[in-house]
């Protein structure tokens, strides 16, 4: 809880939110062009997803997942920087299209 309120606070050493980021990287899983994520080493994704960066690997899987019984298409979308949970916090709802 501490480290939440610094960080919302501005007074941490942990990197920033970087929601031009998260908005790409939603976009891409919007648009069904996973291929575009082809091109993400392990260290960009690290360097601009910071301390979500094993969260962005898990959303790939379930949409290369999705995307496998074919195209889809997103719904729900939201997206919210929440600093106070130290994260970018995103839903999104998928069916495949028709």
């Amino acid at each position: 809880m501490e480290a939440a309120r610094s960080f919302a606070g501005g007074e941490s050493d942990l990197q920033a939110l970087n929601p031009d980021f998260d908005q790409q990287f939603l976009e891409i899983l919007d648009g069904g062009h996973l291929d575009d994520l082809d091109k993400w080493s392990n260290a960009f994704i690290a360097n601009e997803g910071g301390n979500s960066a094993h969260e962005i690997r898990t959303w790939v899987a379930a949409f290369a997942a999705l995307a496998a019984s074919g195209p889809y298409q997103t719904k729900v979308r939201y997206y919210r920087p929440a600093p106070e949970l130290i994260a970018g916090f995103a839903v999104r709802t998928a069916v495949p299209a028709v």
